[in-house]
């Protein structure tokens, strides 16, 4: 893996011909400086020729931080925009500003491009290296029509959702919402014949977490892969530190896996699901004990990453989710007495429980050995 930084806020992890950028805004103050910093990552993406896929917003209510950032992130050299959505948070930094995740490849890796947008969806669906990819995201009220959205856009690209390996929900009101959407989602398994039992191999990694669209409503994003030749293989990870999320069998009756490996044709790469502070038997451990809960989290992600050979190094993409702008500086702290150093965006947002008051996910690359 290549990693470049390309100014204060721009860090770029290339692994051959895949690019994940994050742009990270914790000192970023002044707008003029904030557009620099934009304008030389722009520079980058054309000098080295890559196509956008997807790219991720947060941002706070300031409506002109907003505006600088959405209108400054346009690609007008590519025929297919990529898809683009905004999340509202509130900042854990002194700044207005926090951060985007962009995704892309080489234009030379990617062809058969087709997009479908609307005011509230948007799909990308893609052959790269003789695999078919779908990325896209849709915005809904009710978690039973936002699963029948994406049951009709999953028939709409030709796609199984046994070809899901990971999605990302972000729900308004996480707080009221979880169990009926858990239920909704084990629904959606249900109907196409998904099973969420711990031996289900079919069961994407998840990350299920408070944060709204600048509509006020939820939003579910999907990752989804098929090849005709086998190219593409999966595999359920599993956390020994954790015990699974069964359906029916836990509490808030969640299902996903810890982890989702995607084994393509030259590279391995690790979808991790949101995790945080919760022991083999399911419950929330060190209840009101920040500094506690942020370790548990990190050994948690550490012992997933572990299981298949990678470490935090490896991680190309990653959001930290903090209950409290207090916290930040214990994430920080932490993070230095484990000597661990990973691309994030730190947002404040509720997590699934009331008493987790932190929480990670991530993506991990590696090259195939």
């Amino acid at each position: 893996m290549i990693i470049m930084k390309i100014n204060s806020a721009v860090n770029i992890e290339q692994i051959e011909n895949d690019y994940h950028i994050t742009i990270n805004l914790v000192d970023i103050c002044q707008h003029d400086l904030l557009i620099s910093y934009i304008n030389d990552l722009k520079e980058f993406i054309v000098k080295h020729d890559i196509f956008i896929i997807y790219q991720k917003i947060y941002r706070n209510c300031n409506q002109e931080i907003a505006k600088i950032i959405e209108e400054n992130l346009q690609w007008e050299r590519q025929i297919n925009a990529p898809i683009t959505f905004a999340l509202s948070y509130d900042s854990p930094y002194e700044t207005s500003a926090i951060g985007v995740h962009l995704y892309g490849k080489n234009k030379s890796e990617i062809i058969n491009i087709k997009t479908s947008k609307s005011n509230d969806c948007a799909y990308i669906q893609y052959d790269s290296g003789g695999m078919n990819y779908l990325y896209g995201y849709h915005i809904f009220d009710r978690p039973e029509e936002g699963f029948n959205q994406l049951n009709l856009k999953l028939i709409e690209h030709n796609y199984k959702a046994s070809d899901i390996v990971r999605t990302w929900f972000y729900l308004n009101n996480i707080l009221t919402e979880y169990q009926s959407f858990n239920q909704a989602r084990n629904h959606f398994f249900a109907l196409n014949k998904i099973s969420y039992k711990v031996d289900s191999k079919d069961l994407p990694a998840s990350t299920c977490i408070g944060g709204k669209t600048c509509y006020g409503k939820s939003v579910i994003m999907i990752a989804a892969a098929h090849c005709d030749n086998k190219l593409l293989t999966k595999q359920r990870v599993y956390n020994n530190m954790q015990n699974e999320a069964e359906g029916n069998n836990y509490l808030y009756q969640p299902s996903f896996s810890r982890a989702m490996m995607i084994l393509g044709y030259n590279r391995k790469e690790l979808q991790i699901s949101g995790t945080a502070s919760i022991g083999t038997d399911g419950q929330t451990k060190f209840l009101n004990n920040p500094y506690k809960q942020i370790e548990l989290t990190l050994r948690n992600i550490i012992n997933i990453l572990d299981e298949v050979g990678m470490q935090m190094c490896d991680i190309v993409e990653s959001n930290v989710y903090i209950k409290s702008k207090q916290y930040y500086s214990i994430f920080i702290d932490i993070c230095k007495q484990l000597k661990i150093s990973f691309p994030y965006v730190c947002v404040i947002s509720d997590v699934c429980r009331d008493d987790l008051l932190f929480e990670i996910d991530g993506i991990a690359k590696i090259k195939k050995g």
